[in-house]
């Protein structure tokens, strides 16, 4: 992403957002919290891998962050970062929210195109027969 490299605002900006969120996420999810979703949640788990996954998403966000923190000081290595697109993936789920910054995904670079017309790495198991 060549905005996320250029500009830290850019990068605290959304940064701030998607902590916000994913706070806005736990709260909604303590709220559902009531004595009775807690026994059927000792059954189905949901409840605990909802927070679990809170906090999956939450430690992949600040990763990221200290990762691009230290790219900051390096050049630029061509091809798809594929800690950028899955933070681009998750900021996406809030594209509705008021707050959600267009131009986050504006500046998000597209993957580069293949080199040939056909895979070089794939080997076909069976020959098309003539």
């Amino acid at each position: 992403m060549t905005g996320l490299h250029k500009d830290k605002r850019f990068l605290v900006d959304l940064l701030s957002f998607l902590f916000d969120r994913l706070d806005d996420d736990e709260a909604a999810a303590r709220a559902l919290l009531t004595p009775a979703a807690l026994r059927q949640d000792a059954t189905s788990g949901g409840a605990a891998r909802a927070f679990r996954e809170l906090a999956a998403k939450q430690s992949m966000v600040a990763m990221w962050f200290d990762g691009v923190q230290a790219d900051l000081s390096r050049p630029r290595v061509a091809g798809l970062n594929v800690a950028d697109a899955m933070i681009m993936a998750l900021v996406t789920v809030y594209a509705d929210h008021p707050l959600f910054d267009p131009g986050w995904l504006a500046d998000a670079d597209p993957p580069e195109p293949p080199a040939a017309e056909t895979l070089d790495n794939v080997v076909e198991l069976r020959p098309e027969q003539p």
